[in-house]
């Protein structure tokens, strides 16, 4: 039903960023991740569009086809807030021309958005986006803001190329910080935002640590996924393992237990 992908950043030991992408392909994910930033020394791996020229990104472009989904992540450093609208923007334009190069189909960067905003500020942001959805369009992108809030402001702007990449795990952290644990609630966030919903990035929580093994923890990941059939959700999920708490064959076995999860759904 839906294309499974999981994040490049490090897998088990340090590996070359090309040796992650057969390490993905390999273990039967259909879509792939990975940030537009080169790492940190000795910890991990992305791909830095500045070091990068024509014939790397026809490289990369080569090297990422037959994935039915390529996710570019934005550095954090881009996110979208009032404080940093200036260096922001002609940041995320150079990713966003980075994600066409190498067949992206979606741009995720972290955007704050916190309720309520001024209405200066709104005004600001908004401008900066609808720019951004521009740029998006242009390039064949979409803009998945991950955000924990602000879901009905994006929607309001009606742009056709921005959206909301829900990283389930920081908005579980998120909700049970504000105190709130009611069940269904991941679900009805979900047919909240409707179409503005473009990609997922997927992993559990297990009580202060998030990007854990799928399955080992809080999250409801039943919910979930009926409320993504009940939108009819058409992007991609994304495993967003940390490393340092989850193995390769924890990795493994998330694909396998959002597999077998779907597979369940499906049955009469």
């Amino acid at each position: 039903m839906w294309a499974i992908g999981n994040m490049l950043y490090r897998i088990g030991a340090l590996m070359e960023i090309e040796d992650q992408v057969a390490w993905v392909r390999e273990a039967g994910f259909r879509g792939i991740g990975f940030h537009a930033h080169a790492g940190a020394p000795g910890h991990w791996k992305g791909i830095d569009p500045l070091q990068t020229d024509s014939g790397d990104r026809a490289r990369w472009r080569s090297a990422l086809a037959g994935f039915d989904w390529r996710e570019v992540h934005a550095p954090f450093s881009t996110e979208i807030a009032v404080r940093n609208l200036e260096s922001a923007l002609p940041a995320l334009t150079n990713v966003l021309q980075f994600g066409h190069d190498v067949g992206a189909s979606v741009v995720t960067v972290h955007a704050h958005m916190p309720d309520p905003l001024s209405r200066a500020d709104a005004g600001a942001i908004e401008a900066a986006m609808r720019d951004l959805n521009r740029k998006a369009v242009a390039c064949g992108l979409v803009i998945g803001l991950e955000v924990v809030d602000g879901f009905d402001t994006i929607s309001e702007w009606s742009l056709s190329n921005v959206g909301v990449t829900l990283d389930v795990g920081h908005w579980a952290v998120w909700r049970r910080a504000g105190g709130v644990r009611e069940p269904g609630a991941m679900g009805a966030a979900i047919r909240g935002m409707g179409k503005k919903l473009v990609h997922l990035h997927m992993h559990d929580v297990v009580g202060d640590l998030d990007h854990m093994e799928i399955g080992t923890g809080e999250v409801d990941f039943e919910d979930l996924l009926h409320a993504l059939r009940d939108i009819a959700f058409a992007g991609g999920l994304c495993l967003e393992m940390n490393p340092d708490r989850v193995s390769p064959d924890g990795i493994r076995r998330s694909l396998a237990a959002l597999q077998s999860r779907i597979l369940d759904m499906q049955s009469p």
